[in-house]
């Protein structure tokens, strides 16, 4: 894989990492924001329980980009 290929393919992973980072606290954000004000207390730890699993996801999908930058980097300091 040459030099020009491996940056093009770090500089995508760099910008599918930063899409789930921003999405991930968008829909974070639109989700309370659209919770009807009159959520009892258990109606409240439900949602947050939901949201707090799509967190963790959304954030297991970053770590595996993450991942794979690394990995990436580290093959391109091996070559140079």
């Amino acid at each position: 894989m040459g030099k020009q290929t491996s940056g093009k393919i770090i500089k995508m992973l760099n910008n599918a990492f930063a899409f789930e980072e921003k999405t991930l606290f968008e829909f974070q954000y639109d989700c309370y924001k659209k919770l009807p004000g009159s959520l009892n207390r258990k109606e409240l730890e439900r949602v947050r329980m939901i949201l707090d699993a799509i967190m963790v996801q959304t954030l297991n999908h970053a770590n595996i980009i993450s991942d794979l930058i690394a990995k990436f980097y580290e093959r391109t300091a091996k070559k140079l």
